[in-house]
């Protein structure tokens, strides 16, 4: 699946697991609230390039800045890396959910995320954000 697809299917979750409303995610991305509606909503790729990058750039942001390490493992875990079927994302949300209700720690749902996934620890330790703009460009040829 393309990476901005990926994204776009993910980005509700992303946005409130970076604790974002949708009124002031769309401002700190530069887009406008039903903008941000129609990504988040559409079975199509409907994320511009330009938009793609703003909105990676603030989720990176979000994960060096604030060292938010539960948006981390879900960005590597929903869109870095492989295909994640539809039944195994809605258990992401369900666990995040859970556990942030709970107060469990990132590491903690970092490691139950990717055990629903299928990944090791090791694998999703090795894993980078970083790598996001070079696969943007490699699927845009």
């Amino acid at each position: 699946m393309d990476i901005k697809l990926k994204l776009q299917k993910n980005l509700k979750l992303i946005r409130k697991v970076g604790g974002w409303t949708a009124t002031d995610f769309a401002r700190l991305v530069g887009i406008t609230r039903p903008t941000l509606s129609k990504i988040e909503k559409s079975d199509d790729l409907v994320m511009t390039r330009t938009q793609y990058i703003a909105i990676r750039k603030l989720l990176d942001h979000e994960i060096i800045e604030n060292k938010n390490e539960l948006l981390d493992i879900v960005v590597r875990v929903l869109v870095d890396g492989e295909d994640v079927d539809e039944a195994d994302r809605k258990r992401v949300e369900d666990l995040i959910k859970g556990a942030k209700k709970g107060g469990v720690d990132g590491e903690t749902i970092a490691i139950a995320v990717a055990g629903i996934v299928g990944l090791t620890v090791a694998a999703l330790l090795a894993s980078t954000t970083k790598d996001w703009f070079s696969n943007l460009i490699d699927t845009d040829k």
